[in-house]
């Protein structure tokens, strides 16, 4: 009886990764694939938009990878680096 219920339960959901946030394939058991990047070590927006694209687009068709707009999705945000004041002092002699 179970199994003619449709479950409630959404394919696709966003969790926090180990760095950052990233949208869950629950059918993979690991983060999303959009084109053949992971959806993984996204900000929170990013993460939103790509859960969005996911489970609004027709089943079967990937996001083109090459457009701006999906591209921005599966570039990870990366944190930037500060310089210590050692390196930033060496940096401004050069």
């Amino acid at each position: 009886m179970s199994s003619d219920r449709v479950s409630s339960q959404s394919r696709f959901f966003i969790r926090m990764g180990g760095i950052g946030w990233m949208v869950y394939d629950r059918e993979r058991k690991g983060p999303a694939l959009i084109g053949t990047n992971y959806a993984a070590r996204l900000t929170r927006e990013q993460a939103e938009e790509a859960e969005h694209i996911l489970t609004t687009r027709p089943e079967g068709e990937i996001p083109d990878t090459n457009r701006a707009a999906d591209q921005k999705l599966i570039e990870p945000s990366r944190p930037r680096r500060r310089l210590s004041a050692s390196a930033s002092k060496s940096n401004q002699l050069s």
